[in-house]
């Protein structure tokens, strides 16, 4: 026998794959794994978020003069 059919001879005696078990250790490591992807995932996009705020914008407007100054007059009655 060659090395190839050798090979092919024990991939058909070997068992086949069994079927994965859903336990609840798997149910439990693949909520963790889901939690963290979220966290991760809502923390960045908050950092980023808040990264992006220009700080001095703030400083500015307060500063600044008003572009529309509203008042109020009593109309007059005709």
């Amino acid at each position: 026998m060659t090395q190839t059919t050798l090979a092919l001879d024990e991939v058909s005696t070997s068992n086949p794959p069994s079927s994965p078990r859903l336990t609840l250790r798997w149910a439990l490591k693949r909520a963790l794994l889901g939690i963290s992807i979220l966290v991760i995932g809502v923390g960045g996009l908050a950092w980023l978020t808040h990264a992006a705020i220009d700080q001095n914008s703030d400083a500015n407007a307060a500063t600044a003069p008003a572009a529309l100054t509203v008042t109020s007059q009593p109309m007059a009655a005709h």
